[in-house]
C-alpha cells in the first residue's frame, strides 16, 4: 500500500515537472505537498505565483490581482466556492498604495498605527498568510479601523531597506508593528501566522497609548482609538 502511494506521488511529481518545464522535482513536491497531493491545485498555484513574482511593483500588488474583478461563481468553480487565486489574493482592500516613508506619514496623518507585512512571490507561507491572517474578519476589521497596511516584497530595494533597518534575518513572510513617529518596531511575527497567534487585540489595546510629533515650531500630541 506504501509502495502504491509513493508510486502514486512520483507520478504525480513527474507531471508536474513536465508542464512546470525547468523546475526540479523537489521543487514540485513543495508545491503538491502544499496542496495535498492535489495536482491540478498545484499547477494552478504555481502558475499564479510565478505570474505575481514575473508582475510585481515594489509596494502594490502584482497586475494579475485585480480588485474589480468579480469573484468565480460557485457553479463555475464546480461548486467550490472559491477559486485559488481568490484565496490567496492580496488584502487589497487593506492595503496602503505607495511607498513605506509615505505610508509612515500617512499613519501618523490618520492617528493610527503602521503594519508593514515583508512578503516572498517564492515562500507559500507569504501566499498563505493573505489566506489565512489578512482574510481573518476580526483581523480584517481591526486592521482597517486602526492600523495602515502594507505589503513589501523582500527582492525589492524598498524589501531589502525595510530587511537591513529592521535586521530581519527570518524568512517572510514578516509582520512587523511601528511606531509611525519614530520608527520604532513595536512589535514582530513571523512565519507561518495565524489570526489565532497574532493577537491582534493586544496590538489594539497598545495602540491606545499617546503618541507625541514635535517639530521647531509646535508640538503635535496624536492620540490612537
Amino acid at each position: 500500500m506504501k509502495s502504491a502511494k509513493s508510486a502514486n506521488h512520483q507520478n504525480l511529481i513527474s507531471s508536474f515537472v513536465e508542464i512546470a518545464v525547468g523546475e526540479t522535482k523537489a521543487y514540485a513536491t513543495r508545491f503538491l505537498k502544499s496542496t495535498s497531493w492535489d495536482l491540478e491545485e498545484a499547477i494552478n498555484l504555481y502558475f499564479m505565483i510565478r505570474g505575481h513574482n514575473d508582475t510585481q511593483d515594489k509596494l502594490c500588488p502584482p497586475a494579475n490581482w485585480d480588485s474589480n474583478k468579480p469573484e468565480p461563481s460557485d457553479s463555475a468553480l464546480g461548486g467550490s466556492g472559491l477559486s485559488l487565486s481568490s484565496l490567496f489574493r492580496p488584502p487589497l482592500k487593506l492595503l496602503f498604495q505607495g511607498s513605506f516613508e509615505e505610508a509612515r506619514s500617512t499613519s501618523c496623518w490618520k492617528n493610527q498605527w503602521l503594519l508593514v507585512n515583508l512578503q516572498s512571490t517564492t515562500e507559500f507561507a507569504s501566499h498563505a498568510l493573505n489566506r489565512d491572517l489578512w482574510s481573518n474578519e476580526a483581523v480584517s476589521q481591526a486592521t482597517e479601523s486602526s492600523f495602515v497596511l502594507c505589503q513589501v516584497y523582500d527582492d525589492t530595494a524598498e524589501g531589502q531597506k525595510i530587511s537591513t533597518l529592521y535586521k530581519i534575518e527570518t524568512a517572510p513572510p514578516v509582520v512587523l508593528l511601528i511606531d509611525p513617529i519614530t520608527c520604532e518596531k513595536m512589535r514582530s511575527w513571523s512565519g507561518a501566522i495565524e489570526a489565532q497567534g497574532y493577537d491582534v487585540h493586544r496590538c489594539c489595546r497598545a495602540s491606545s497609548r499617546t503618541l507625541c510629533f514635535s517639530d521647531k515650531k509646535k508640538r503635535t500630541t496624536f492620540f490612537f482609538n
